[in-house]
Formats: structure tokens, C-alpha cells, sequence
């Protein structure tokens, strides 16, 4: 019997997506976060860098708590396929923080998907930065999904020589009254 905060897990991924598909077929390390009904939570948590090329985070903030989370994904690897995940569930008047920084070696191709369904009233803010990988496609969206929810995407790129960075971010507003904020900056340097 999975758990009710279990539920959940993976539905913000498609299986219609071949990288999705692949990311869930192989996925062996994560991290699972579940902060209870209005807890707040004061200090930044810190998560693992995982030692598998496939990772998992799945995040259930219940209603009316609070939590920060940074995430320093850094690998092992000299050259190879990482893939990441990331799953948050902000419910009613809940606000989650999530930092995310990368610097993978030169040789790593890396695909993302960090994705949000954002409850009534609630928050989740996306913090992240690029600096690493031969390669990069990362898509980072949040499903606005009650009245008043709010969104923030705010991300930093670093590219250089022949590096492929394709990052898309987006917020899906389907209720009343909802808000985002996008933004993403970046530096090309070939030389």
C-alpha cells in the first residue's frame, strides 16, 4: 500500500516524453521531504548530491508550512548522462524555497525537469543556476492550480566554447488571480 503523500509521485512527469520515460525506468537515488501541516521550517536544508546519473526529489509541503531547500548538484562523473527531477506539492498557504546550483564536468550531457503544482494561496519559488555540462535541456514549470497561488523562476547560465544549453521555464496559470514571475540571465563565452 503506498502512503497518501506517496500518491502522488512521478505525476507531474509524462511518460509520453522519451527522457521523462527514461529518467522514471531508471531513477535509484532521491530524496523524499514531507514537512507537515503549518510547520515552518526556519533554516535552508541542505539535500545530498546522489551518486546515481538518475535522481529524485519529491516534495509535499502541507498546508500552511514552510520550507527552503538547496540542492548542489555536482557528480562524479568526467563524462556521461545525468538525469534530475524534481517534484514539489505546495498545498494551501504553504511556501516552498527550492536553490538549485550545477556545475557538472565539460563532458556531462544533463537533461532537468523540475516541475510544481502550486496550490490555493501558496508559494513555491525556483532558484537555480547552470554552470556546468557539455549539454544542458532543462524545463522548469509551475502548474498554477488554485485561486492566488504565486510563482517565481528565477535562474543564472554560465555557457561556454560549444557547450548546448535549452532551458525552458514557464508558469501555467488555470485559476483566478494567480502570479509569476520569470526570469533568466545568462553569459556566452567562446573563447
Amino acid at each position: 500500500r503506498i502512503p497518501g503523500e506517496m500518491k502522488r509521485f512521478a505525476s507531474l512527469l509524462s511518460l509520453e516524453d522519451k527522457f521523462e520515460s527514461l529518467h522514471l525506468s531508471k531513477v535509484k537515488d532521491g530524496v523524499v521531504v514531507i514537512v507537515p501541516e503549518n510547520v515552518h521550517i526556519s533554516t535552508p536544508n541542505y539535500l545530498p548530491s546522489f551518486a546515481s546519473p538518475f535522481e529524485h526529489v519529491y516534495v509535499v509541503a502541507k498546508s500552511g508550512s514552510r520550507i527552503s531547500l538547496v540542492h548542489h548538484e555536482q557528480s562524479t562523473l568526467v563524462e556521461g548522462y545525468h538525469s534530475s527531477a524534481v517534484e514539489v506539492f505546495a498545498e494551501k498557504d504553504a511556501h516552498v524555497t527550492y536553490v538549485s546550483l550545477q556545475d557538472f564536468s565539460s563532458s556531462v550531457t544533463r537533461f532537468a525537469f523540475k516541475r510544481a503544482r502550486v496550490s490555493e494561496r501558496a508559494t513555491v519559488d525556483w532558484f537555480w543556476s547552470e554552470f556546468g555540462s557539455q549539454l544542458v535541456k532543462m524545463d522548469v514549470s509551475s502548474y498554477l492550480q488554485g485561486e492566488n497561488a504565486s510563482s517565481q523562476n528565477v535562474g543564472v547560465y554560465l555557457g561556454t566554447h560549444s557547450q548546448v544549453l535549452d532551458v525552458d521555464v514557464r508558469a501555467i496559470h488555470t485559476h483566478p488571480h494567480t502570479k509569476s514571475h520569470l526570469l533568466a540571465r545568462g553569459v556566452l563565452n567562446d573563447s
